[in-house]
């Protein structure tokens, strides 16, 4: 059986091994414990009870920490995740990895061994990650811009719709109209034949009688042309008698015709339709000039026309 023999420098460097391990865990759990205790200090404000104005004079007078040293103890406190089990990499990387956000520090992590990494290889490796997040932010932006773009051009588009159902309903409400003013055009064409079919009545009624006045005269001469021109005459009242009862035979067109003005309207919402519809023929007819000069010597018409008309009121 061999025998370990335990040389007196062996024996010391285990004994000062031990002594090291249970002095760097005291030495993590004690810094772990200060930094938590000098973000007290700071958030509670503790520092005045002493009779300092700031926290940053407390730490140079007390602890001996500039400010920014003083700050990065509490940043490892407050921004490194898992900062408990991570104290073995010391404060300069655990400063460096608070500057990070949380997925940033497990994609570090994920990255690179920092218990092996140098705090110049950390520094390089998070320059990159955020160049690299820098760039991609860059790109989302970009995209952002885009889409915001595409929604400007997308609310115009619903805007145009909008304007189109919105003329689209007004159409819809004047055709929904239309009956009504068709009916109107009926009743008032209805009236005016009435009229007329009575004027004509009256007319030839009034040429029978003329003709009858004069009895000897169709005895004497045997008028035959006389007896043919009665004839017809009384064969049109015939024919507008007929006419006429079935024009009366409407009651409600010529009822529904309350006034002058609501006649008026009738006739004007023709003739405007009627103008625009010849207008856009003469636009599209081959005998353009022809049509434009029959069309001037209408409008001229009608001006003398309503100049006759106002000067009888006059």
């Amino acid at each position: 059986m061999e025998t370990t023999v335990l040389t007196k420098q062996h024996k010391t460097a285990i004994e000062l091994n031990q002594k090291i391990l249970i002095t760097a865990q005291a030495a993590q759990q004690n810094l772990y414990d200060m930094c938590v205790m000098l973000k007290q200090m700071r958030d509670d404000k503790l520092y005045k009870e002493l009779g300092y104005q700031n926290f940053e004079d407390y730490c140079e007078s007390e602890v001996g920490f500039g400010r920014m040293q003083a700050h990065k103890y509490i940043a490892i406190i407050e921004n490194v995740k898992n900062v408990n089990s991570s104290l073995h990499f010391g404060v300069t990387k655990l400063a460096l990895l608070a500057t990070l956000s949380e997925p940033e520090q497990e994609q570090i992590q994920q990255t690179v061994n920092l218990e092996d990494t140098s705090v110049r290889e950390l520094k390089a490796e998070i320059a990159r990650l955020k160049a690299d997040h820098k760039q991609e932010i860059k790109e989302l932006s970009d995209e952002n811009t885009e889409l915001h773009g595409k929604m400007k051009e997308l609310v115009s588009d619903a805007d145009t719709v909008r304007a189109e159902l919105a003329e689209a309903n007004e159409k819809i409400t004047e055709l929904e109209s239309r009956p009504a003013e068709i009916k109107f055009l009926e009743d008032a064409h209805s009236k005016e034949t009435i009229r007329q079919l009575e004027d004509q009545l009256d007319n030839a009624k009034e040429r029978i009688e003329e003709l009858e006045s004069r009895p000897v005269e169709v005895a004497v001469h045997e008028d035959t042309k006389s007896k043919e021109t009665i004839r017809q005459l009384e064969s049109q009242i015939t024919d507008l008698e007929e006419q006429l009862e079935q024009a009366n035979s409407k009651p409600a067109a010529v009822l529904s015709v309350s006034n002058d003005k609501e006649s008026f309207k009738a006739y004007y919402l023709s003739a405007v339709n009627a103008f625009e519809n010849m207008l856009k023929f003469v636009s599209d007819c081959k005998e353009k000039e022809f049509c434009l000069e029959k069309v001037d010597r209408l409008i001229e018409t009608c001006k003398i026309m309503m100049e006759g008309i106002r000067n009888e009121t006059l």
